[in-house]
């Protein structure tokens, strides 16, 4: 079976491992599983489709391929928020109105027990940033082996230094792609790239609305974050002032312009040659703000007079997660001689056990500017290492408040220190059960339990054994119950079995009225208006108009409405009208001998009008014409009307289907 969902902007749907559950038939819903495979696809307008007027969107290419409802992570919004440029010229204006968008989004394919099998999303993935490449050299000679070539293109993606790889018979992406600027990648199910859209110079309007916001300009900064969630910079100074001071990276002398910077920023230093040929040296080792601080001072040319491109990648709240800072300004006087940076080396010293080893060795470089950006003082402490031993086992400081303080910068010292660390058992993991609930109670041992309930005295392997009920009922109710899995919870009878799992176990239970549809048909003659809806809950009045199709005399009170195979009751409501035959105006005619006359007649007329032909649709002119012949209407006409009947239904517990007949 199969199904469709429309989302409607501003609406967006969100499907990953904690919103498995999608638009089945009617209001009920279907669940995707570990087998579910998840389709997300591109659109591309064209405009020679056969409907539509030749304008249409169409499906073009899959972006992702996903198995399993725990490795998904899927944003769902309306097509038409995430796909503008129809026509393909690199911009979003009106040449691009017109195109018909897919009537939904969201496709799913399932089974009988409601279970997805395959689902096709137009939409957008989460967390998507590794697809955006900053290139940072030219392609690479081929290599032959099994049957075809390999191509690979250094470029940053995720604030790291990568090799972009092609293969197959000829070169199609790599060789399209410039240095120093923006891509979109795709990449096949095993990581090549398949390829690629330009992102620079794609926004020509202002209005920040491509799918990949791109601008060229920080001061654009806070209006393209307020249309998208995540902007690629790309700007060129050639006598930047950058510094950065609590959080914000600024490039202007007076700080009013500047970006946001993660704390856990990665960022890259790119210089140039000589010769000022870019790329020369890539560096890919600074994270975080200090990180950036050590960038801005090792620029071949001084921050505050920086020559060469500023890119970045900036994800809303969460502020620059990719900063590169791309020097053209070429190598530094080579008779610059710095000062030594200090060493300091950090031994991680296990003393578990009676003989202490040492886990792990970290290296760390200090120089003036770290001593003055720190007030004077540098202090290392053993908790902030703890994380360079977690692939090892549960280790934390002992005694938890080890620390070493260096006063002073002094050229080329080196620094040795201790910190010492033991093994923490870790704490068992609790297997417990949450209860869940919409519109229900879920009793246990006799015992009802609500939404937010805990079942803490369980262990791995018990079947816990519990029924459901409605808080409110119409007796006509459908009800699901899943584990935290969003698998159905076996049933028998009118009890339900869960077998516990080691750690966190769930049972989600909803309780809602069953959905039936209502389709009432009009006997000849008759026309059904005003339907106040199509579909409901047991208990739901249906309220309806129906309407004689011709103009007669027709008395309602003699003539009954009523569903012609008996099997629901039509209700006659209050407000209905009789239908009438109607009469025809009475009209006079004659001349008028003056003005005065004339006017005389007019105002004494039916609507205060005269006319020149006897069906009184002509209309006279004001002036009186002397031995014209003039019509007037004496006794107003009354139209005919239609019969019309209010009625009503009400829903049981079945669909319902009628033919209408009136007695």
């Amino acid at each position: 079976m199969q199904s469709t969902e429309n989302v409607v902007d501003p609406n967006k749907v969100e499907i990953d491992n904690k919103h498995v559950s999608m638009t089945g038939i009617g209001a009920s819903r279907v669940y995707g599983n570990d087998d579910t495979v998840y389709l997300n696809v591109e659109l591309k307008g064209i405009a020679d489709a056969r409907d539509n007027n030749g304008k249409s969107w169409i499906i073009d290419d899959v972006e992702s391929v996903t198995v399993g409802s725990k490795n998904v992570a899927l944003t769902v919004w309306d097509a038409n928020h995430l796909f503008k440029d129809a026509n393909g010229d690199g911009e979003v204006d009106a040449q691009d109105n017109g195109y018909t968008y897919p009537n939904a989004e969201i496709y799913p394919l399932f089974d009988d027990d409601n279970y997805v099998i395959a689902v096709v999303t137009i939409g957008e993935n989460e967390g998507s940033t590794t697809s955006y490449a900053y290139i940072t050299g030219d392609v690479n000679s081929e290599a032959y082996g099994n049957d075809e070539y390999t191509w690979t293109l250094p470029a940053i993606v995720d604030g790291k230094k990568v090799e972009l790889t092609e293969i197959g018979d000829t070169l199609d992406v790599l060789d399209n792609l410039t240095k120093g600027n923006w891509y979109k990648i795709k990449y096949d199910a095993d990581g090549y790239v398949r390829g690629y859209e330009a992102i620079e110079g794609q926004i020509t309007d202002g209005n920040y609305d491509s799918s990949d916001c791109y601008i060229d300009d920080v001061a654009d900064l806070e209006g393209a974050l307020g249309m998208n969630d995540t902007v690629l910079l790309d700007q060129y100074f050639a006598n930047g002032n950058l510094s950065f001071e609590n959080g914000t990276l600024y490039t202007d002398t007076a700080k009013t312009e500047g970006i946001n910077i993660n704390p856990d920023v990665k960022v890259v230093l790119a210089l140039a040659d000589k010769n000022k040929k870019p790329f020369d040296d890539v560096d890919d080792t600074y994270t975080g703000y200090s990180g950036l601080e050590k960038a801005l001072r090792n620029l071949d040319s001084a921050a505050t007079n920086f020559d060469g491109n500023l890119a970045a990648i900036v994800e809303g709240g969460d502020g620059a997660t990719t900063i590169i800072l791309d020097d053209r300004s070429g190598k530094a006087d080579p008779d610059y001689n710095p000062l030594k940076d200090m060493k300091v080396t950090v031994n991680l010293i296990d003393r578990t056990y009676f003989y202490p080893q040492v886990l792990s060795t970290v290296t760390d470089t200090l120089d003036q500017e770290d001593f003055k950006n720190a007030g004077g003082t540098i202090t290392y402490t053993a908790a902030q290492f703890e994380g360079n031993l977690a692939g090892l086992d549960n280790y934390k400081a002992f005694p938890d408040k080890q620390s070493y303080s260096i006063t002073r910068f002094e050229e080329g010292k080196e620094v040795s220190i201790d910190f010492y660390y033991r093994v923490e058992e870790e704490a068992a993991d609790v297997t417990q059960i949450k209860i869940n609930t919409t519109n229900a109670y879920v009793t246990v041992g006799g015992v009802q339990k609500g939404n937010g309930a805990i079942i803490d005295t369980v262990e791995p392997g018990d079947v816990l054994e519990f029924t459901v009920k409605a808080i409110t009922s119409t007796g006509d109710d459908v009800t699901t119950v899943t584990d935290k899995d969003g698998q159905n919870v076996p049933k028998s009878g009118s009890k339900y079995y869960l077998t516990v799992a080691e750690g966190d176990n769930e049972i989600n239970v909803v309780i809602e009225p069953e959905v039936h549809s209502v389709k009432l048909t009009a006997p000849s003659g008759y026309t059904i208006k005003n339907q106040s809806a199509s579909q409901g809950v047991k208990g739901d009045t249906i309220t309806f108009d129906l309407e004689k199709d011709t103009a007669t005399q027709w008395t309602l009170s003699s003539h009954a409405v009523s569903d012609a195979a008996g099997a629901v009751t039509i209700n006659t409501l209050s407000g209905g009208k009789d239908g009438t035959n109607g009469t025809t105006a009475t009209t006079d005619n004659g001349t008028f001998t003056d003005q005065d006359d004339m006017n005389a007649q007019k105002a004494s007329a039916v609507g205060q009008k005269l006319y020149l032909d006897s069906a009184c649709k002509v209309a006279a002119p004001d002036e009186w014409v002397s031995g014209q012949t003039y019509y007037w209407i004496t006794k107003a006409g009354v139209p005919a009307t239609n019969a019309l009947y209010k009625l009503s239904v009400t829903i049981g517990s079945a669909d319902i289907d009628v033919t209408l007949k009136v007695d």
